[in-house]
Parts: C-alpha cells; sequence; structure tokens
C-alpha cells in the first residue's frame, strides 16, 4: 500500500485528468465551472442556478490559503528528493429544493406548489400576544424558532420576545426535507 503523497497514489480523476491532458490542476477545474456570464444556467437535469461566480471564489480561496507559495514549496522539495501532497477540491452544494421536486405530493395542489411546504401561521390574539406555528419545519439543532421569532416581529413592530413560537403536530403537517442549507430560513424569509 503506497503512503498519501508518494508519486503514482490514487489521485482524484480530475487530477489524472488534468495530469493526462497537460493542463494545470487548478486551469481544469476553473474550465469546468459555470462562467459567470451564463447564468441563470440550466442544468441538464432542469435545475437553474440563478448565479454564482465560481472562478472568483476559487482565486479568493487560493489567495487565503497561499497556493502559489505552497506550491513553490512543494517544487523546492521535490528537489530535494522530498514529496508534500498539496490537496484541491471543488464542490457545488445547493440550499434548497428545486421547485418542482416535491410535486408528487399532490395529485392536484389547492395552490401553485413552489418548493417543499414550510410554513408558519400566525395567531394574534385579544391582547396583541402573537404565536407563530411552525408547519414542515425541521428543528434539529437549527433554531428556526429565533429566525421566526425574529422575522416575525420585524413585520409587527415588536420584540421577538414577545413572539411564542410553536411547531405544528406531524397530523397535519406535511412531510419535511429536513434541516439543510439554512433551509428553513430560505423558504420562510420575505424576499
Amino acid at each position: 500500500m503506497r503512503r498519501a503523497g508518494r508519486r503514482g497514489g490514487p489521485r482524484p480523476a480530475v487530477d489524472a485528468a488534468a495530469r493526462e491532458l497537460a493542463i494545470d490542476h487548478v486551469e481544469i477545474r476553473r474550465r469546468n465551472f459555470i462562467q459567470p456570464d451564463r447564468f441563470p444556467f440550466k442544468t441538464p437535469c432542469g435545475n437553474i442556478y440563478d448565479s454564482g461566480d465560481y472562478p472568483a471564489v476559487l482565486d479568493k480561496a487560493l489567495d487565503m490559503a497561499g497556493y502559489a507559495e505552497l506550491r513553490r514549496m512543494q517544487a523546492e522539495a521535490g528537489q530535494q528528493g522530498r514529496y508534500i501532497g498539496i490537496g484541491l477540491a471543488t464542490a457545488h452544494q445547493r440550499s434548497v429544493y428545486g421547485p418542482t421536486e416535491f410535486w408528487f405530493w399532490f395529485d392536484e395542489p389547492g395552490a401553485p406548489v413552489t418548493s417543499t411546504p414550510e410554513s408558519v401561521s400566525l395567531k394574534v390574539d385579544a391582547t396583541g400576544g402573537i404565536t407563530a406555528i411552525l408547519y414542515s419545519c425541521a428543528f434539529w439543532g437549527n433554531s428556526p424558532e429565533t429566525m421566526v421569532a425574529q422575522l416575525v416581529a420585524e413585520e409587527f413592530d415588536c420584540s421577538p420576545y414577545d413572539v411564542s413560537v410553536a411547531y405544528h403536530g406531524s397530523r397535519d403537517g406535511l412531510p419535511a426535507t429536513g434541516p439543510g442549507g439554512s433551509r428553513t430560513t430560505v423558504m420562510l424569509a420575505p424576499r
């Protein structure tokens, strides 16, 4: 078994392609990004990426990591017979699901369905007390109740401490997708 960092060891496919095509490891990634002038970009699967500047993000990350200096140190070590590995990975992770991914829940939706059914109902009692009831919102440590209390307080010009937040039971609520990418905030916050 080869140790990590040794020449000829296992490499990601993109790095193997870069080596075979004699393209810099950073450049091959840059060429495969959706370029800023191509947004909005529709993927073959139908998802639409609305915006991004992936080359700029990569440049910033390389600069913050001191990538050029790391490569210089790597070349210097190589001349001394030592090998230094430098890892580079790029990834894109969505924060919310596409608008059609959960339409299968409905034969005929009662209202236009835009995505999964995170929602809030508000009740104002006779004394002006506000209760926000969360539907289909996951609450595994991501504290949507804090975010909802703040949003409601902004709309009603009151303190978030004056807003009570409760979760609706699963009996009447639709299934939720779980937390991820600040999903509840994205779906509930005003645009």
